[in-house]
């Protein structure tokens, strides 16, 4: 006779079945594919099935924790992270434009390398990608297994992805930034730059917004010169590993952000950062450590967040 043991996977499965999460407060993301009812209406199925799978995995690939991802619907990823899971300011935007590029990075490779003339391989060079942040109260239901993301802030959010920005500013890859996210970001130089948009919902009325351009962003992505420290090149001072109990995210923020990076690195009295680029740490920004009477210089060169900066 078969009987389950009390307390085991599939009991306890049943037990959180339609559990909700006491509301909490964070990050609302979603990643939405442009063109895709029109591509898959155009094109073979089959070979569109293969398409939209490379371009999803290089989606899923980096939504990465702290970022969860919720559930797919359709053409879009839903995630979210809670704010005590942000680990620096600038998090929020480095997280979508790395997922931006990944994605057209693959797009870019499958346009390279086809020979195929079917309408799906014609086709792909229509979608691309668009981001839509949010930042408000929301909980999580557990139904069918799946985590599912509920609140007036999420059904806000999925509003804003039937909007009028392409109409307006003619962008077809962006990233739509709300003024509470934009506001929790804090980042107000960078956002001074971005277009400001207004989208009327008729069950929340005026949504203020912020878009930019991802084009430019993967633009630079290519074009910038990678430059590695090898193993055998003489270091400035000994170098220096450890395993961390964190995501790569998190790890990276200890290492880039100065208000973090004092914590832990010994002998330093003060540390700042000048060549911002609209307030983020970029590519071109200089660190600056004093020591005592002295103090030392060093220069980003390279910026590949979350894997490595030289």
């Amino acid at each position: 006779m078969w009987r389950e043991i009390p307390g085991s996977r599939e009991e306890r499965a049943r037990n959180d079945e339609g559990k909700r999460t006491v509301p909490q407060k964070g990050f609302l993301l979603i990643a939405d594919i442009t063109g895709y009812t029109m591509f898959l209406t155009s094109s073979e199925l089959e070979h569109a099935q293969g398409v939209l799978d490379a371009l999803f995995k290089s989606i899923f690939a980096e939504i990465r924790a702290p970022l969860t991802l919720s559930n797919l619907q359709g053409d879009a990823a839903l995630a979210y992270f809670p704010d005590e899971h942000v680990p620096q300011r600038q998090f929020p935007l480095d997280a979508i434009e790395r997922i931006y590029c990944s994605f057209a990075n693959t797009l870019a490779a499958m346009r390279l390398n086809t020979t195929c003339s079917c309408n799906a391989c014609r086709n792909m060079g229509s979608l691309d990608l668009k981001f839509f942040l949010h930042h408000g109260e929301y909980a999580v239901q557990t139904l069918a297994g799946r985590s599912e993301l509920q609140g007036p802030e999420v059904i806000r959010l999925h509003r804003l992805m039937k909007n009028s920005v392409t109409k307006t500013t003619g962008l077809k890859a962006y990233a739509l930034v709300t003024e509470p996210a934009a506001d929790a970001i804090g980042l107000p130089e960078f956002f001074a730059s971005a277009i400001r948009h207004v989208e009327h919902l008729d069950e929340f009325g005026d949504t203020v917004c912020y878009v930019y351009d991802l084009a430019p962003v993967f633009a630079r992505w290519r074009a910038a010169r990678r430059i590695f420290v090898e193993r055998d090149e003489p270091l400035a001072f000994e170098s220096m590993e450890v395993d961390l109990p964190v995501p790569p995210a998190v790890a990276w923020a200890y290492v880039t952000d100065i208000d973090k990076k004092i914590r832990w690195q010994q002998g330093l009295d003060a540390m700042s950062m000048t060549g911002l680029a609209r307030g983020r740490v970029a590519q071109g920004a200089t660190q600056h450590c004093a020591h005592g009477k002295g103090s030392t210089v060093h220069e980003i060169v390279d910026w590949r967040p979350f894997d490595y900066v030289t």
